[in-house]
């Protein structure tokens, strides 16, 4: 018998779509994946009231009910979110953090996402190469003494876990900077799961700065599962 999987197209912040695929036996996550990025593609392309194009946007890949509109925000552009239906998963296993590395000589590397599975990683990874480093207007494409690949997008799996006792929706990024010869270096250090321990280890980080170079500590908090297409990644605003 045909069973069906529940999950929902977001076109815009205004925009949501629900969406049961059925099939025997039911899609898995990745075919939903596929099904639903085809479909938000399609939905935008028809849309003619100034909406951005879903190349430029996010790839949500949390339960539905986690990624809420914000009242008077600017229409980010096409997601895609589906429900995790993976029981087998450890909640509060390493969580693995998307990135992509730029020259230094001219941008900060950028954060991507964060996922709970290492396979939401892989395929939020799959996505940011076909849509933005294989895409037609990829804008990092040129950089200063740095010739681009796909191993330029990278998964990091061994970063420090800070208060992550319980599951959350929402993360915060711990990245230091260092300044020196025309170049600053990002380097990401921790995933936190409170803004407290972000705070505190943030601290920790600048009081170890030998000051050899100009540095500072960030913190970004962001949305688990959901891959920016942004060409600045998630940033702060």
């Amino acid at each position: 018998m045909s069973t069906g999987a529940g999950t929902a197209v977001h076109v815009n912040d205004w925009w949501l779509v629900p969406v049961v695929l059925f099939g025997d036996p039911a899609p898995d996550a990745e075919a939903r994946a596929q099904i639903c990025s085809a479909l938000a593609r399609h939905l935008a392309e028809t849309v003619t009231d100034g909406m951005a194009r879903p190349d430029h946007g996010h790839l949500y890949t949390g339960p539905p009910e986690a990624q809420k509109p914000t009242k008077g925000a600017t229409p980010p552009v096409a997601s895609l979110s589906f429900g995790s239906d993976d029981g087998g998963r450890d909640p509060l296993a390493p969580m693995h953090l998307l990135m992509r590395r730029l020259s230094e000589y001219t941008a900060n590397h950028l954060l991507l996402g964060v996922f709970r599975a290492l396979d939401d990683a892989e395929r939020a990874r799959r996505e940011y190469l076909r849509a933005v480093v294989h895409g037609p207007s990829d804008p990092w494409a040129k950089q200063a003494y740095h010739e681009v690949s796909d191993d330029d997008v990278a998964i990091l799996s061994s970063l420090a876990q800070l208060d992550q006792a319980e599951p959350r929706d929402r993360v915060f990024v711990i990245s230091s900077y260092a300044e020196g010869f025309g170049q600053v270096v990002r380097s990401f250090e921790a995933i936190a799961g409170s803004e407290a321990a972000a705070s505190e280890h943030a601290a920790s980080l600048e009081a170890e700065d030998d000051g050899e170079f100009p540095g500072y500590v960030e913190v970004d908090e962001i949305l688990v599962g959901e891959l920016s297409l942004d060409p600045r990644g998630h940033h702060r605003s």
